[in-house]
């Protein structure tokens, strides 16, 4: 009878234990969706900021290339 008892109350703990265990386990998966998600957004955002910023480059460089072209007709060279 005192093995069934204790056999039953281990029995139980295991089953906490478990249970403690997904809900642990449900939380990291929620923590890496949310981080996850937050990564994506921030790289995308990142992303459309560099095509950006190489946009302009590019337009500076096509005006710095005309200031000189014009520089070099104005003085005759």
């Amino acid at each position: 009878m005192k093995q069934l008892n204790h056999n039953v109350a281990l029995r139980v703990k295991l089953t906490q234990d478990v249970d403690t265990a997904r809900e642990t386990i449900q939380h990291l998966q929620d923590q890496l969706a949310t981080t996850s998600s937050s990564y994506e957004k921030q790289l995308s955002t990142m992303s459309d900021h560099l095509c950006e910023l190489n946009d302009k480059m590019m337009r500076q460089s096509e005006e710095l290339e005309v200031l000189r072209r014009n520089k070099g007709k104005r003085w005759g060279k």
